[in-house]
């Protein structure tokens, strides 16, 4: 595997774990080319998250603020 294909795994490794971890798992959804991208081994330019807000009571910003404070310092 390439060094490209190992840090798309890390990245999508990352989302899921933030999503466990904050009981969001179920509701959180990466879609659109970076699902794409990653099933055909290319470069992933940008992840789109869709938040399932209504089920979860949470909004987008509520996860997008959950990444924050997971990402290393």
């Amino acid at each position: 595997m390439s060094d490209r294909h190992n840090a798309q795994i890390a990245l999508m490794k990352f989302l899921s774990a933030v999503a466990r971890r904050t009981g969001s798992a179920e509701h959180i959804y990466v879609v659109g080319g970076a699902v794409r991208d990653f099933v055909l081994g290319r470069p992933i330019k940008d992840v789109d998250v869709v938040v399932d807000a209504v089920a979860l009571g949470r909004d987008s910003a509520w996860f997008a603020q959950q990444l924050v404070r997971s990402i290393p310092a």
